[in-house]
């Protein structure tokens, strides 16, 4: 009896540890949003869009 109260118990707290982590996992991701877009914006525009403008500007410019 005293076996199977503890096997439930470890599971009820690994459980409950899963549930934190995953928590926590999907807190993290919320948090790193702005200083990935921070980042990957500026390196978007400048290697995706600037050729195009500086090409289009090239060709008005003639």
């Amino acid at each position: 009896a005293l076996a199977a109260t503890l096997r439930r118990v470890a599971g009820d707290l690994r459980a409950a540890e899963a549930d934190r982590a995953e928590a926590r996992a999907r807190r993290a991701a919320v948090l790193l949003v702005l200083p990935l877009g921070l980042c990957f914006l500026p390196a978007f525009v400048l290697a995706g869009l600037a050729p195009v403008v500086i090409a289009v500007v090239g060709q008005l410019s003639q």
